[in-house]
């Protein structure tokens, strides 16, 4: 039996009757004692907005925690948003996110890890952070001078990512009832507010604004994504509930205070990381392999990332060859839509 420490086990733990949906793993949840359970996951994310899940944070008293960091790791080859946080009210807004800038000097793209406070941007280069594989970001404040420190991959940066940190700005938006807390997309400023009246403690008084407002879609894989010590789930209460019938009020309030994913927002959350679709494969390509290739397997006389490039040999007299070269790419994962057509020939 699974229980309480140093009790009689007259009280089973949380993940001792509750069900996780397949993907996720229950952990019980410890503030000097047990005090809830999550469900702990890894999520995907198509960059096309099938998947931008929305959160409310519920606590009693939200003055007795500081929210002085964000972390999450990654997977990604491409940018995208990752946290959009915006008080209503005010306006106080706070994004961060992975994007592609053009080198013209290298004629390749750079990534960088931005942060936009208030929509003031700044920016870390960093090398080698969309190569697909796993990261991890902390974005700290530092106590002493508010500056916001980047740890990345368990290093810290010499240089402040960003200075004088606003104090108490995380804080503020989520004070906000109805505060918008977005992964894998923003809302630009001057759009529809999204609310979930008082803190979504009354699922009947949430009001879901039009996806369509949303931009700049992340494409890759999240995992333990935390603001201050709470972590972001990729399970909803709806989920919950549907398999888990008995213990409907440990199902409903998961901790006393914690991050709640909206079970109304469009899109529910593929748990595990995925990393190909196969209806991104054109030309008769397929993903060999979801979960640890990102790129379509291509029949023969096709190539590029999703078998968009058309390949035609033809042989010429006297053993020569020549190679017709043609593609029609239109990526909605890059923050523009760009129309390459392409037309060329080599000869050997």
């Amino acid at each position: 039996m699974i229980c309480f420490p140093l009790r009689r086990c007259e009280h089973l733990l949380p993940c001792a009757i509750v069900t996780c949906p397949t993907g996720s793993t229950c952990k019980n949840l410890y503030s000097g004692k047990v005090n809830g359970f999550e469900c702990e996951a890894e999520a995907s994310f198509d960059g096309q907005g099938a998947v931008s899940p929305h959160y409310h944070f519920r606590t009693e008293n939200i003055d007795n925690f500081t929210f002085n960091q964000v972390s999450f790791r990654y997977r990604a080859k491409h940018g995208g948003s990752i946290l959009h946080l915006s008080h209503p009210a005010n306006g106080t807004s706070f994004k961060v996110s992975l994007e592609e800038v053009w080198n013209s000097a290298s004629n390749l793209s750079d990534p960088y890890l931005v942060v936009y406070v208030n929509e003031t941007r700044w920016s870390d280069k960093l090398s080698k952070s969309l190569d697909g594989a796993w990261h991890t970001i902390k974005l700290s404040i530092h106590p002493e001078n508010q500056n916001l420190i980047l740890h990345y991959d368990g290093v810290e940066r010499k240089t402040p990512l960003v200075t004088l940190f606003p104090q108490n700005l995380i804080k503020g938006i989520l004070s906000a009832g109805n505060a918008e807390i977005i992964l894998g997309s923003f809302i630009r400023k001057g759009n529809e507010a999204y609310n979930v009246g008082g803190g979504g403690v009354d699922p009947a008084s949430i009001r879901v604004h039009d996806e369509s407002l949303h931009q700049d879609y992340f494409r890759g894989c999240l995992g333990d994504v935390r603001i201050g010590e709470f972590r972001l789930p990729f399970v909803s209460t709806a989920q919950l509930l549907a398999i888990n019938t008995l213990n409907d009020s440990l199902i409903t309030t998961t901790a006393p205070s914690a991050f709640y994913m909206d079970d109304r927002a469009e899109g529910r959350v593929g748990l595990g990381c995925v990393l190909c679709y196969e209806r991104e494969c054109q030309n008769g390509g397929r993903c060999e392999d979801a979960l640890e290739k990102y790129d379509c397997k291509c029949e023969e006389g096709f190539a590029g990332n999703f078998c968009e490039v058309s390949l035609e040999i033809r042989i010429l007299n006297f053993g020569r060859w020549e190679l017709t070269v043609s593609s029609g790419v239109e990526d909605k994962s890059w923050p523009w839509n760009l129309l390459v057509m392409t037309r060329r020939k080599f000869r050997g």
